[in-house]
């Protein structure tokens, strides 16, 4: 999956006669896209495609299909107008998506406010029924958790603040998120000159367990550093007790950047 974004004008009629024209403000459309990959060089046995000789460089070979997109759904909502989007998160085992929004680099009236590298809403998608977004939530950012055999999706959000990270489950027959419990998304922080702000999360899991992962930032000198929980038993947690998942600053592990580096993105290996 990708988005796909375009400015998009229409044409208005500037005078009773209709003989002159005017556009309207350009207006920025997101869509969800889904891309299939194509030109491979070799493929399974059972795969019905065409072969068809090139006759171009590396002739012998066969090109066995094109790439081919489809629009899932277009993102819109009103709560929507003004920001962009950043990254798609998918739900493990589900056709549900969260798709992350910060402000705009601009704001209508050009000057540069509420820049930020940081979310402040996800829009939750379900691509199961109609494809739209059904619900949005004010959030820096989201992760899915892996759910046992049967069990809806779930999954935890971190505030806009990052003051809290609270835990959801998402109702299938409503289609939207359930809030639980809230807790501080990094325990052992105190509010003096060595305070960190949580700014991501992370998920790593295996078979049968799981373990959160925070990256936050010193507000004394602005150094990140990396936390992680303990490994937790997927079904050792559920919407009203979770703790075990959280990093702890004072006991945890943690790995602490060098100056002006930070993390952009994080793979979990097993």
């Amino acid at each position: 999956l990708h988005i796909f974004s375009s400015l998009q004008c229409e044409r208005n009629k500037a005078d009773s006669d209709g003989t002159v024209y005017d556009w309207s403000r350009p207006t920025r459309r997101h869509w969800i896209c889904r891309t299939v990959a194509g030109d491979n060089k070799s493929c399974s046995p059972d795969e019905s495609k065409e072969e068809r000789s090139t006759s171009q460089f590396g002739d012998g070979e066969t090109v066995l299909g094109g790439a081919a997109s489809e629009v899932v759904c277009e993102l819109y909502d009103e709560g929507l107008a003004g920001l962009t989007p950043m990254r798609i998160i998918r739900s493990p085992g589900a056709e549900i998506y969260a798709v992350l929004f910060r402000p705009s680099l601009c704001s209508k009236t050009g000057a540069k406010e509420g820049v930020s590298l940081s979310a402040t809403v996800v829009a939750f998608c379900d691509l199961m029924d109609s494809g739209t977004v059904v619900q949005l939530q004010d959030a820096r950012d989201v992760v899915f958790l892996p759910s046992p055999p049967g069990e809806a999706p779930r999954g935890l959000i971190l505030k806009k603040d990052g003051l809290g990270l609270t835990f959801f489950t998402w109702n299938e027959n409503e289609r939207k998120c359930e809030l639980h419990k809230t807790y501080r998304p990094i325990l052992g922080v105190e509010d003096d000159k060595d305070y960190v702000e949580c700014k991501r999360i992370y998920v790593s899991s295996g078979p049968s367990n799981t373990s959160l992962l925070a990256i936050a930032t010193r507000h004394r000198d602005f150094k990140t550093v990396v936390l992680s929980g303990e490994l937790v038993g997927l079904a050792d947690f559920g919407p009203q007790e979770w703790s075990d998942l959280l990093p702890n600053i004072i006991t945890g592990r943690q790995a602490w950047l060098n100056n002006f580096e930070d993390v952009f993105s994080l793979v979990g290996l097993e």
